[in-house]
């Protein structure tokens, strides 16, 4: 929803910038602004409109998620790494923040 003095709706602007805005936070504190943004999208009335700003939120670590799948596909080793481990789990922790304020219409992602 737009308020009158916007350009555009606020939550268009956060998931514009979602990655300068997480880049310094801890994971945790990715998880907890992906709920709080998730909240948002889950008050968006219009249900198309929704499922686009669902795509957008989860675009980057369902990017991150598509990545090292590809990379495991090539090479499994990638998944005994650490790093990548804990990337993973990020990655579905970020989901679960989103599944969990949005509810039953985030099943489609």
């Amino acid at each position: 929803m737009q308020q009158s003095e916007e350009q555009e709706p606020f939550i268009d602007e956060i998931l514009q910038l979602l990655h300068r805005i997480t880049v310094n936070l801890s994971p945790q504190q990715v998880h907890t602004f992906y709920e709080a943004v998730s909240y948002i999208i889950s008050a968006q009335p219009n249900k198309p409109q929704q499922e686009k700003l669902i795509a957008k939120l989860m675009e980057l670590p369902n990017n991150t998620w598509d990545s090292l799948m590809a990379q495991a596909a090539q090479n499994m080793d990638v998944l005994s790494n650490l790093d990548n481990i804990k990337i993973l789990s990020n990655v579905l922790k970020m989901n679960m923040s989103a599944c969990l304020s949005i509810g039953s219409f985030y099943l489609p992602r």
